[in-house]
């Protein structure tokens, strides 16, 4: 169990970390074309962010629910490598 747990933080953690970069290099984009006088991209940082907004709330359900199902399989393990996510 110990293997899978690292495994399943190894991989969350590398979704985590890609998404986030993507994420600032779009935030440090759209800045960049704000601070040339193109005011469309204000429309595209807010959209960037609330897709980021969005995406977090479904991430957080996920995990949520993953919790509550280990919990009642009796998976304290699974449980506690879940909330480390968090």
């Amino acid at each position: 169990m110990n293997e899978i747990g690292r495994l399943i933080v190894t991989l969350v953690s590398a979704f985590l970390l890609i998404g986030s970069t993507v994420f600032a290099l779009n935030m440090m984009s759209d800045f960049a074309r704000i601070s040339q006088g193109d005011y469309n991209a204000t429309q595209d940082m807010a959209e960037d962010i609330a897709e980021e907004v969005t995406d977090t709330a479904i991430w957080s359900a996920v995990i949520y629910v993953a919790i509550a199902f280990a919990s009642a399989l009796g998976l304290g393990g699974l449980v506690a490598i879940l909330k480390r996510l968090q």
